[in-house]
């Protein structure tokens, strides 16, 4: 799945991988670290970075 960073601009895919448990986490944005996705399931994902934009909207956390 492709997503785009609400602050920066920044595009990544998003791959997860099923885990027996239930996991409560996030990713940020490796770019201006805003929360990028977060998750609340037996899945684990991560974000690959496929193009870095610096169009910051609001101040980098």
């Amino acid at each position: 799945m492709k997503i785009e960073c609400k602050n920066c601009g920044s595009e990544f895919e998003l791959n997860s991988k099923s885990i027996p448990l239930r996991d409560k986490d996030s990713i940020n944005c490796e770019v201006c670290r805003s929360e990028l996705y977060s998750w609340n399931e037996a899945k684990m994902w991560e974000a690959t970075l496929l193009e870095k934009k610096e169009n910051h909207l609001n101040k980098p956390r």
